[in-house]
């Protein structure tokens, strides 16, 4: 069985008017052209990997807001630890059955969580 595994992101749409969230979702459109057995779009939202070497003050104030206000942010929009997100992968590439799925962040968190990175 051909398997793929994607990290894509929350709001991936070919049609997006945003540059990063149309790139997603057309490499999206296109795997799923491509006759995979099975196919896993994962799309996470902020990713928690801990500290970058460089700077990304956005990224930074993000994580800080999600850590703080935690259960106040619906789990769609919740930060995420990329330790999950491998899990989540991980998971699909060795146990995915036939077709197309599609983990949203909020499924990570409930089915996936180990914690942060």
């Amino acid at each position: 069985m051909a398997r793929f595994v994607l990290n894509s992101s929350l709001g991936a749409d070919p049609d997006s008017a945003n540059f990063y969230l149309k790139t997603k979702g057309e490499t999206e459109q296109a795997l799923a052209a491509m006759g995979f057995s099975a196919l896993t779009l994962v799309r996470p939202s902020l990713l928690d990997g801990g500290p970058r070497p460089e700077r990304r003050p956005g990224e930074q104030a993000g994580l800080w807001l999600g850590k703080r206000l935690g259960s106040l942010i619906p789990a769609r929009y919740r930060p995420v630890s990329t330790r999950t997100v491998a899990k989540a992968m991980l998971e699909s590439a060795l146990n995915s059955r036939a077709g197309m799925q599609i983990l949203e962040n909020d499924q990570l968190l409930s089915d996936y969580s180990i914690g942060n990175a």
